[in-house]
């Protein structure tokens, strides 16, 4: 249990440590214990107001903060600053973590279309990429490939009036040589969003009620699914969760096999999809072996919003852990 304000939390990939981002300067940002939830160290000089996004390394060692003007990376165990880029003339709204020395920053204040790929070792510009049309509203990248993928698609968790002449497509970039090697629509669906496998040889896009799993490497069209229900994809691109009023599985897009995860009627209800909720949120261990799931929901005639919780072991799908309780701070 962490005592006060939670504000932004941040996960180290080993599970051991939190980043708590505060919600104003009074709220110092501090590295938690996350067995204990007790404050191991703050962050030094770091203005939690004034960060616009925040991310861990995935070795855990480090962590980086965007703010106006300014990207820092951070001592994730220690909290002292280590690097800072100056990006004043950019002002990026948004920035990715690709890998140990690479960062990508998107929604650039003069150039809504274009990205960036900033080496942290030489702290230069690496490469510049910009779409042939239309804003980048979204970014993937693969671990270990050269494929970078944006897209005119705004996410999920934006609302957008659906328009006639909106057009959603996504690119489909060479990371080292800027070069744009195609462009991957959803059959005219909005996208809502997208995944990159973690080798780089699927491209995943979510439409409405359709998956559409592409060949990273030449474009082609591998799969396409239509299932009844909120499609989420799993970090790695490899899996796909559906939530559905009356049941839950995970299904594996490489070898097609479809695991029904434990749930009962009440819980599966409430993180569910239907006419009183919203989408679930999800979340994966960095392990990959733990999906968890929550939603929020009110009684009729209640004033105050009680949420869902569950996790299950992915390969099994058997339920591991779940709550139902009073508020909506759940991350």
């Amino acid at each position: 249990t962490i005592v006060g304000p939670s504000g932004r939390l941040h996960f180290c990939p080993a599970g051991d440590r939190l980043i708590k981002l505060g919600l104003w300067d009074g709220d110092p940002a501090m590295i938690l214990d996350a067995r204990t939830g007790r404050p191991q160290r703050p962050i030094v000089n770091l203005q939690s107001r004034v960060v616009l996004a925040a991310q861990v390394f995935p070795g855990g060692d480090r962590m980086a903060t965007l703010s106006v003007g300014r990207m820092q990376v951070w001592d994730a165990r220690s909290g002292e600053a280590m690097q800072g880029l100056d990006v004043f003339r950019e002002q990026p709204r948004f920035f990715r973590i690709l890998s140990a020395s690479r960062l990508a920053i998107w929604q650039l204040f003069h150039d809504r279309a274009a990205a960036m790929i900033w080496d942290l070792e030489s702290e230069s510009l690496r490469q510049r990429f910009r779409q042939p049309r239309g804003d980048i509203f979204m970014l993937e990248a693969s671990p270990c490939a050269s494929i970078l993928v944006t897209s005119t698609a705004l996410p999920h968790n934006i609302y957008a009036t659906p328009s006639p002449e909106r057009d959603d497509v996504v690119f489909v970039w060479d990371a080292e040589t800027g070069q744009l090697l195609r462009e991957l629509r959803a059959s005219g669906d909005r996208i809502r969003d997208i995944k990159v496998s973690y080798r780089g040889d699927r491209i995943v896009i979510e439409g409405e009620g359709q998956l559409f799993v592409f060949d990273g490497v030449t474009g082609e069209l591998r799969r396409r699914l239509t299932l009844e229900g909120r499609l989420l994809l799993i970090p790695g691109g490899r899996h796909v969760a559906a939530f559905n009023s009356w049941e839950s599985f995970v299904w594996d897009l490489q070898s097609a096999a479809r695991t029904l995860l434990q749930t009962d009627v009440g819980v599966l209800q409430h993180i569910g999809i239907n006419t009183m909720k919203g989408y679930p949120r999800v979340a994966v261990s960095p392990c990959g072996r733990l999906l968890a799931a929550c939603n929020f929901w009110r009684w009729l005639g209640s004033s105050g919003l009680h949420h869902s919780v569950a996790v299950w072991d992915i390969r099994s799908g058997r339920l591991v852990f779940s709550e139902e309780g009073e508020g909506q701070a759940v991350q």
